[in-house]
């Protein structure tokens, strides 16, 4: 199998991340015309959330993991025998892969075990979508509790909101991706996310904005 760079793209939440998706996968075939293959995920086709739970800590309280009931180990295994299975059989020498949950990651047992599911040989570009920590923070808040979750008084908490939350440790973050897989791209959020995702690849498409909050169809998520 030849050489294959691989776009990793991981949030942050509240990014405009599931316009990205929905119109990836809308446009995946279009996409294949520029040498662009958009991965096909295993639960939701625009959201590759087990690339997230195969690394996550055990401990976390990912809202996601409320629906899931996995065997972590053999979640792993097989999303790394998919993803290999995928790049055989693409054509394409480039490959997009999209999850905003992989941003919760923060220690570097966690980020090894991401780094661990690409093959050795391919080239992984960590892309990173960043706004102002206030803005965040207020944004993500009000999504966890349009969800139905409360707030938590533990700080290892997905919905600690406390000024020290380690939510807003994107520094944290950046580093260990770049000092994980060399490098890593970082965008300032502006609201056209998907051009700013094309730009940043140096992808030459040309795109209508599409709208936000778009609701994503799932299946239910089972092993």
């Amino acid at each position: 199998m030849s050489r294959k760079t691989i776009y990793l793209h991981m949030g942050l939440h509240k990014t405009g991340t599931t316009s990205i998706q929905n119109w990836l996968l809308s446009n995946s075939d279009a996409l294949l015309k520029t040498d662009l293959a958009f991965y096909q995920g295993r639960y939701i086709p625009s959201n590759h959330i087990e690339f997230a739970l195969s690394s996550l800590r055990d401990e976390l309280d990912a809202p996601i993991k409320r629906r899931v009931d996995l065997d972590r180990e053999r979640l792993f295994e097989e999303t790394k025998a998919q993803l290999e299975l995928f790049l055989s059989k693409t054509r394409a020498s480039r490959l997009i892969i999209s999850n905003e949950t992989i941003s919760f990651i923060r220690d570097k047992t966690e980020m090894k075990r991401l780094r661990s599911i690409f093959p050795p040989n391919a080239a992984i570009v960590p892309i990173i979508f960043l706004r102002s920590k206030e803005e965040w923070l207020a944004s993500f808040k009000q999504q966890m509790f349009k969800m139905g979750l409360k707030e938590s008084t533990d700080p290892k908490s997905c919905t600690y909101f406390g000024s020290d939350t380690w939510l807003l440790q994107h520094e944290t973050l950046v580093d260990l991706v770049r000092r994980t897989f060399g490098e890593v791209k970082t965008v300032q959020y502006d609201g056209a996310s998907l051009r700013q995702l094309f730009s940043t690849i140096g992808a030459d498409i040309d795109v209508e904005e599409p709208m936000l909050n778009v609701t994503r169809k799932t299946k239910t998520l089972r092993d």
